[in-house]
C-alpha cells in the first residue's frame, strides 16, 4: 500500500453545500448546508474511490457540521443510514464537530445518536463541540486500527484549513 499523502486534497465540492477532503487515510467531509440525497450520493461515490485509494484498507471519517445546516428530511436520514451501512467496514473511527450549542446542536447529536444505535457498526463515534477535544482523540484510536499514524496538532491544522476553505468558498 502506498503511504497516504500528507497534505490536504479536496476531492468533491458544491460550493455553499460542502466540501470533502482527504487528509492522510482520513476523510473530511466540511457540511455547509443541510444535505440533500444527492450529496449523499456523491458522498458514497467518493467514499468507494477513498477504499479503493487505501487498498480497502480501513479509513477515518471526521464530519464538521456548520451552523448552517439543519435537520435532514427522511429521505437524506435513509441515505445515510444506507452510505453508513456500505461504508462501515472500511470505517476505523468517526467524528463529529458541530459549531455550536443550544436546541440545534442537541437536536443534530439526537439524529447522530439514533442512527448510530441503529446501525451498531463496529467502528468508534463521537461527537465533539470543540475542534481540539476531536483531534486528541482520534488519533490513537485510528492507528490503533489503520497502523497509520497522525498526531494530534497536524490534525487539527488539516481540520480547521478544510473547514475554513470550505466556508471561504462558499462566499466566493
Amino acid at each position: 500500500m502506498n503511504e497516504p499523502k500528507d497534505e490536504l486534497s479536496l476531492l468533491d465540492e458544491e460550493p455553499g453545500s460542502f466540501q470533502f477532503f482527504a487528509w492522510k487515510n482520513v476523510t473530511i467531509m466540511v457540511w455547509l448546508a443541510t444535505p440533500e440525497v444527492a450529496h449523499i450520493e456523491r458522498l458514497v461515490r467518493m467514499g468507494d474511490a477513498r477504499i479503493a485509494s487505501v487498498g480497502g484498507g480501513k479509513l477515518s471519517d471526521i464530519h464538521l457540521v456548520t451552523r448552517g445546516v439543519g435537520l435532514p428530511d427522511a429521505d437524506v436520514r435513509s441515505a445515510l443510514l444506507t452510505a453508513s451501512r456500505t461504508g462501515s467496514p472500511h470505517l476505523a473511527a468517526v467524528g463529529v464537530w458541530l459549531a455550536g450549542s443550544g436546541f440545534w446542536a442537541s437536536a443534530v447529536r439526537s439524529l447522530v445518536t439514533g442512527m448510530n444505535v441503529v446501525l451498531r457498526e463496529p467502528f468508534e463515534l463521537r461527537m465533539f463541540a470543540e475542534l481540539e477535544a476531536l483531534s486528541e482523540w482520534l488519533p490513537g484510536v485510528h492507528e490503533s486500527v489503520t497502523g497509520v499514524p497522525i498526531t494530534a496538532p497536524r490534525l487539527l491544522g488539516m481540520l480547521r484549513r478544510a473547514q475554513l476553505q470550505a466556508e471561504q468558498h462558499a462566499h466566493e
